[in-house]
């Protein structure tokens, strides 16, 4: 694979991928990724095996990968002017069950079934460094106001995750609802600075209506929590942070979330709700208004909710849904406005 392209957040990129499927016959499969854009650059290896030799190679299997990433994350107001190194290693076992359609809960479909599952244990160690002057160091939140710009966080974390489809479409569904939650936690002192555990849980919905489905409606909501004994301690790149197309609309790409001395340290609490309303215009067209609302925020919610409004159009190609959006985040001052263009699933 190999992919070109170009995004506000990012500049232009470049991403290319080998993947070697049939490594031998029983089912171990290899690839690397490399990407480069403006603000990061990555390398990643990974390596999955079917879990027993019965298993299918893509329903059960055991998946290992290791990452090194530069990344400069340049936030606008509230910039802590960062460049991070990391170093990202993950195993997990990945079980995924078959899509499951209306036609399947017609026949009397069990709902204790359908659900993908994930097992996993991944590691990040990050280097942080800030650009902002020494002599204003001193005002950044902790830690980042101590006297060496550069300093290292990580976290071992083991998870579990569970996420269920049910739609009459897979590419472009017409109705359907995912749900998802997870779970991860790690351990002060087994290679992890602090204790901590981090919760998330969240749903998509479609329903359509009307003479040939012409009214649609979409929405979702995003929650998570962290909890830990400091939250100082919690690597910067767990954190919460909201905006962009599949967050806020109006706003850039993780732009938004608990300030602290006017800088943005991210969340706690994660609390995102969006809906939209689509109407159908032959050929596959819809016309589509949307309405996002929420968060990044501590845990005493001092921070304010967002509000992002806009109107966008809706493709139905035959690679998935193709939507381009106008946001405009409309409780500010000053209005900022965002373009999105985004492939795929409403349900995704």
């Amino acid at each position: 694979q190999f992919g070109v392209g170009w995004g506000t957040d990012t500049g232009v990129r470049a991403v290319a991928r080998p993947d070697h499927h049939l490594i031998n016959r029983a089912g171990y499969q290899a690839g690397v990724t490399v990407g480069a854009s403006d603000i990061n650059k990555f390398l990643s290896l990974n390596v999955s095996k079917p879990w027993t030799e019965q298993s299918h190679p893509l329903d059960d299997r055991l998946a290992g990968t290791l990452t090194y990433e530069e990344e400069k994350i340049n936030q606008g107001d509230g910039n802590l002017d960062l460049s991070t190194r990391t170093l990202k290693a993950g195993i997990a076992r990945n079980i995924r069950q078959d899509d499951v359609t209306y036609n399947d809960i017609r026949q009397g479909y069990d709902f204790t079934n359908g659900w993908n599952k994930t097992y996993s244990l991944r590691y990040r160690l990050d280097e942080l460094e800030s650009g902002v002057e020494p002599e204003n160091r001193q005002d950044l939140p902790v830690p980042f106001n101590r006297a060496d710009s550069k300093f290292e966080q990580q976290a071992l974390l083991f998870g579990y995750a569970v996420d269920k489809t049910i739609s009459d479409n897979i590419i472009s569904p017409t109705r359907g609802f995912n749900q998802y939650y997870s779970i991860e936690a790690g351990a002060e002192g087994v290679a992890t600075d602090t204790n901590m555990a981090i919760v998330r849980a969240g749903a998509n919905a479609v329903y359509s209506f009307g003479e040939a489905n012409k009214h649609q409606l979409v929405g979702s909501v995003d929650a998570g929590y962290i909890w830990a004994d400091n939250f100082d301690d919690v690597p910067y790149k767990l954190r919460f942070f909201a905006g962009g197309d599949r967050s806020l609309r109006g706003y850039d790409y993780q732009s938004l979330s608990t300030l602290e001395n006017g800088y943005l340290i991210g969340g706690e609490v994660l609390a995102l709700g969006s809906a939209e309303y689509n109407y159908a215009f032959p050929p596959s067209l819809r016309g589509a208004v949307v309405a996002d609302v929420g968060n990044a925020d501590d845990s005493n919610f001092e921070t304010d909710t967002k509000l992002g409004v806009g109107f966008g159009v809706r493709w139905a190609s035959p690679v998935g849904m193709v939507r381009l959006d106008l946001g405009a985040g409309v409780l500010e001052d000053s209005i900022p406005v965002r373009l999105y263009f985004y492939i795929g699933s409403p349900l995704q």
